[in-house]
């Protein structure tokens, strides 16, 4: 595996066995990640700031090609966050500036540091309901028809009103939900899991992350609690 940031925590608490290995990379580092020369098992990229959000498309610039070619071939991917924006086409800037993304889907981020958007994330992937939050200064305006991940029940898609939210292709998922999303959704970790090849059946600490899942559930469905916008 390979983890580009502080989702290797969360990760290794839930599913973490002695005989597994895993390689941890730094963007800023000078050595070549491992996804350059090998197909790796999972790319985690997380949320950021908005500065480091610069810095980090200029690492990854350098590997767009292997990227979208590990995603043509299957590779698995989980993008959260405002990572998620810098696959778009790029970042229409608060002062008229723009970041140019890695051009993977046809959509733009424009972003709007007077106003962060906060938000809880109901919505259906598959058999599953997926619980989130957005905390975030981008709103995502999608050129076309995207292969949407979440169908939204509740709080806000790509941008304020849209009915859909995320990227899933192939084995890429990409989301500006925030974490931590696989502790607060048991089911879908265990399908990512078993789709990787993990084949375990429960998750450590399982009842109590259930327990919270469908009281956190009941609470996104109750039109008492306030969703904003």
């Amino acid at each position: 595996m390979i983890f580009l940031n502080s989702f290797e925590k969360s990760l290794k608490k839930l599913i973490w066995q002695e005989s597994w290995l895993y390689k941890s990379y730094s963007l800023f580092r000078y050595d070549i990640p491992l996804f350059v020369s090998e197909k790796p098992d999972l790319v985690l990229l997380g949320a950021m700031s908005e500065r480091m959000q610069v810095k980090v498309m200029d690492r990854l610039w350098l590997y767009r090609d292997r990227i979208k070619e590990l995603i043509d071939q299957g590779a698995f991917f989980l993008i959260t966050g405002n990572a998620f924006d810098l696959f778009g086409e790029g970042i229409e800037k608060e002062d008229g500036s723009f970041l140019k993304g890695l051009g993977i889907y046809p959509f733009i981020a424009k972003e709007n540091l007077r106003s962060r958007h906060n938000s809880l994330v109901l919505g259906r992937f598959e058999n599953f309901d997926i619980v989130g939050f957005k905390t975030q200064f981008t709103q995502l305006y999608p050129k076309t028809d995207l292969p949407y991940w979440l169908k939204m029940e509740r709080g806000t898609g790509y941008q304020v009103g849209a009915s859909y939210e995320g990227i899933h292709q192939k084995h890429f998922y990409g989301t500006n939900c925030v974490g931590p999303l696989l502790i607060m959704n048991p089911h879908f970790t265990l399908y990512l899991l078993n789709e990787l090849g993990i084949e375990i059946s429960e998750l450590p600490y399982m009842d109590a992350m259930l327990d919270a899942y469908y009281k956190r559930l009941q609470e996104f469905r109750n039109p008492k609690i306030i969703n904003h916008p």
